[in-house]
């Protein structure tokens, strides 16, 4: 099903085969970035993880409609003030939150940089 962080960000949990492929994978960058001097989020995504500090355990997810990225689509000012104020209340996904979506096979993935946005609102591609 769906839920939401904090209000602006739609998104679906992930479930892979075997059950911890992507923690694996997510556990072997953020230390292979670690050691190479790279900075690696905390859980929180708001502070950089100390040397020698495991990574956390990763919660996979698809966003698929955040508020944000409309700023980069805004004609006016007028339109960023309302996409700022655009909120998702609980209640709002009730009917939504044990929906099964079905399945998908994916072949690749990107690495994304997380902090900032390109023109067209997405995240760049590293």
């Amino acid at each position: 099903g769906i839920s939401c962080f904090n209000g602006q960000i739609l998104f679906t949990r992930l479930r892979t085969e075997p059950h911890d492929m992507l923690q694996a994978i997510h556990d072997a960058l953020s230390s292979s970035f670690m050691r190479h001097g790279f900075p690696v989020l905390d859980e929180s995504a708001k502070s950089w993880l100390e040397e020698g500090e495991e990574p956390h355990d990763f919660k996979a997810h698809a966003s698929f409609i955040k508020v944000s990225k409309a700023l980069a689509h805004a004609k006016s000012d007028s339109d960023k003030r309302k996409f700022r104020s655009l909120r998702l209340a609980s209640d709002d996904l009730d009917a939504w939150r044990d929906v099964f979506f079905g399945t998908q096979i994916c072949t690749e993935f990107e690495l994304l940089d997380m902090i900032g946005s390109s023109r067209d609102g997405y995240y760049p591609c590293l």
